[in-house]
């Protein structure tokens, strides 16, 4: 003992004994992280870490049983996203044992464990997504657009409305992109505005000008509606 404090290398064994469950969920009660993030890591560490290691004291988690755990999620068939979460939390819930002298080695340590590698998600071409759009029913043609190209959530996309978004020309701007976005939508919705600015500095004019067609062409119908 006396050597461990000359080396500074001493830690109290009586503190270890804590199981892993209490601890975790003090550590997660302690951290100043934004709401979301707070309710990811409450999440990963109630589904995928309490029920392993939760009874367990922190000094008697070995890296064994964290590579044995980490396998076992991706066997059962969790999301490689989902266990490198649960594995990043049950990595920083130790490291925090680490810090208090509960334990001397923090366990958790598979090289890449905790990164993100799924595999990237397919996306249409503009001639697909153009195709998917032309199939669909009239009413839900806008929808697929503003999806595609503003990658608005759906909550967004269905409370959008052609009559609200009408409602007020294009105020503010950023300079010579918002001047270009108003001259060529006629001072149109903020909503079409940001389309055209999204697209705008990207690969492809045509995209914008495809979806300015289609603005004015929803506008034309609802005037035509208003008039009856």
């Amino acid at each position: 003992m006396e050597a461990d404090l000359a080396r500074d290398d001493w830690f109290d064994p009586t503190a270890g004994k804590v199981k892993l469950g209490p601890w975790g969920r003090a550590w997660l009660a302690e951290r100043p992280l934004a709401k979301t993030t707070q309710e990811r890591y409450e999440v990963a560490f109630r589904r995928y870490i309490d029920p392993s290691f939760g009874n367990v004291p922190v000094n008697e988690i070995r890296e064994a049983d964290v590579r044995w755990w980490y396998a076992g999620m991706l066997q059962d068939g969790t999301g490689r996203a989902s266990a490198a979460k649960a594995y990043c939390v049950l990595r920083a819930t130790l490291n925090s044992a680490l810090d208090d002298g509960a334990i001397k080695r923090n366990p958790c340590r598979i090289p890449g464990a905790g990164e993100d590698k799924s595999d990237e998600r397919p996306v249409l071409s503009f001639d697909e997504v153009l195709g998917v759009v032309e199939a669909l029913p009239p009413r839900f043609r806008m929808m697929a657009c503003l999806a595609t190209f503003t990658s608005l959530r759906f909550g967004e996309l269905a409370a959008l409305t052609r009559r609200a978004a009408h409602r007020q020309p294009v105020r503010g701007g950023r300079g010579r992109d918002a001047a270009r976005a108003d001259g060529a939508h006629g001072s149109l919705q903020p909503r079409a505005a940001m389309i055209y600015l999204h697209v705008l500095k990207g690969r492809s004019r045509h995209i914008a000008d495809k979806l300015s067609t289609q603005l004015r062409a929803a506008r034309a119908t609802d005037n035509e509606s208003a008039g009856d």
